[in-house]
């Protein structure tokens, strides 16, 4: 009897340690860093844009430069790329964002790892829940080059939101409490990320067309800069109620035109 608990003991140690490696070996994540773009921000400066810094988006092709719209109008060309928002930042902006076209990636079943696709195309790769639990980080690069990386706490699909979120970039620690909430409320995802007013926030938007055309939504990635000592490993990631209406729309044949 004392041989059989030694016996089951030791399997017991022995599957707890192969349970341990496989979640270990799923948590597993190159730290993302992003790459220097001060260069390419001097050039794309001398376009005569305002430049707010530079962004890259883990997993995808994003790897833009970022403008403040409103200041002025730059000598853009057809083929620049660019992100864009509508208020000044400073030292003061908690909470800033960001928007870019999405002309091609309109499909209910949106394309992934096309890099043929511009600007935020590739920003609807975040709508696949599998995408989403290996890539969850975003380098902005401020103005002044300094280039810091925020987590992905929440991915949003509703109704929108544009001109109300780039003209602003100050809230009170109420505001954006409210809207930490809002975010996780509207979630498609329950990514295991703590964010609090406290913290710095950044928001990526582009239209879609994934209801269809007569009705007008943003797809949101918001994330937050990451912590003093915080260490860059993936975040547990569960699909949401919210994304069942998501699946279902995916799930329609292509003759079905219903659009909401």
């Amino acid at each position: 009897m004392k041989k059989k608990k030694i016996v089951l003991i030791i399997l017991s140690v022995f599957f707890l340690s192969l349970s341990f490696f496989f979640f270990m070996k799923e948590r597993k994540h190159t730290v993302y860093r992003g790459e220097d773009r001060v260069e390419q921000m001097k050039k794309f400066e001398k376009k005569g844009a305002i430049v707010a810094g530079w962004i890259q988006v883990e997993g995808t092709n994003i790897d833009l430069p970022l403008t403040i719209v409103s200041m002025n109008q730059p000598d853009y060309t057809e083929e620049d790329q660019y992100a864009w928002t509508m208020a000044t930042i400073s030292n003061k902006s908690n909470h800033i964002s960001f928007a870019s076209h999405n002309i091609r990636n309109v499909s209910k079943n949106p394309i992934v790892g096309d890099n043929t696709m511009k600007n935020f195309e590739q920003l609807l790769s975040f709508i696949y829940p599998d995408f989403v639990k290996k890539h969850q980080f975003i380098a902005y690069t401020n103005a002044e080059g300094k280039t810091e990386i925020y987590r992905i706490y929440a991915i949003n699909l509703i109704g929108n939101q544009e001109a109300r979120l780039l003209s602003k970039n100050e809230y009170t620690k109420e505001e954006l409490k409210d809207y930490i909430e809002n975010a996780k409320k509207e979630t498609l995802f329950s990514i295991d990320t703590e964010v609090e007013e406290s913290d710095q926030l950044l928001s990526l938007l582009t239209c879609t067309r994934f209801y269809g055309n007569k009705v007008s939504y943003s797809f949101i990635v918001e994330a937050r800069k990451m912590r003093s000592m915080e260490k860059q490993t993936l975040a547990n990631v569960k699909v949401a109620k919210n994304y069942e209406k998501i699946k279902a729309r995916m799930e329609e044949s292509e003759d079905d035109k219903n659009e909401i």
